[in-house]
């Protein structure tokens, strides 16, 4: 079966800890993880490669896990890289700045307009003192979305103005991780339909536009 995995830098499993042999090479062993392409975001990492899973396969509850006695790394796909893992971070940071704006705007408050002027940055740093003058709920959008901005820097959220430690950085991969999972989170907390299906479409869009980004068009059989 073909399937897909992301990898740390040097063939390692994030979860797991495991380092793959170079492509071509079989796995073997209960620690073998993929997933389909269905289920590509909650993986982001460093490295994506198709590989190759010897049947049986088991399948977890939700689809997302796939498993089997052995596996082997096939092509790995050159177009998620730095790059594409940036513009996938800096689409969330505008997606989730604009979710806080959209939230803001249906209640009926005039900092909405203010807040829909400001790039990322003017954002998270204007997010305290804004948020301080909403009621609760509206309040807590716009202090997530400024989460968003800080993340997106590789910085906890109350050191977005200061300048990044090159020191022990988290990678452009990890970052996206990470800021894809808090946006889907703003969006599932202003979403009309309710917080599972805001979380839910928010994931679908990632997808597509990873999708779309790496030329992966259809789902893995």
């Amino acid at each position: 079966m073909t399937a897909y995995t992301f990898l740390s830098e040097g063939r390692t499993s994030l979860f797991t800890g495991v380092v793959w042999p170079p492509p071509g090479e079989w796995l073997a062993g209960r620690e073998v993880r993929a997933t389909t392409v269905d289920h590509l975001v909650p993986w982001i990492d460093d490295e994506l490669w198709v590989c190759e899973l010897s049947e049986p396969v088991s399948v977890g509850a939700e689809g997302e896990i796939l498993t089997a006695e052995r596996a082997r790394l096939g092509e790995r796909i050159v177009a998620w890289d730095e790059a594409a893992a940036d513009d996938l971070t800096a689409a969330c940071v505008a997606r989730a700045c604009t979710h806080a704006v959209d939230a803001v705007r249906r209640n009926g408050s005039s900092e909405a307009e203010a807040l829909s002027l400001l790039g990322a940055s003017e954002f998270a740093s204007a997010a305290t003192a804004v948020a301080s003058r909403l009621p609760e709920g509206q309040r807590e959008v716009v202090l997530f979305a400024a989460d968003v901005v800080a993340l997106s820097r590789g910085r906890r959220p109350e050191e977005y103005e200061t300048p990044p430690d090159p020191r022990g950085a988290p990678t452009s991969a990890s970052i996206t991780a990470n800021v894809a999972y808090v946006t889907a989170h703003v969006a599932g907390t202003v979403h009309p339909g309710g917080y599972d299906a805001g979380v839910a479409a928010e994931r679908a869009w990632q997808l597509a536009w990873l999708r779309e980004r790496l030329g992966i068009a259809e789902p893995s059989t």
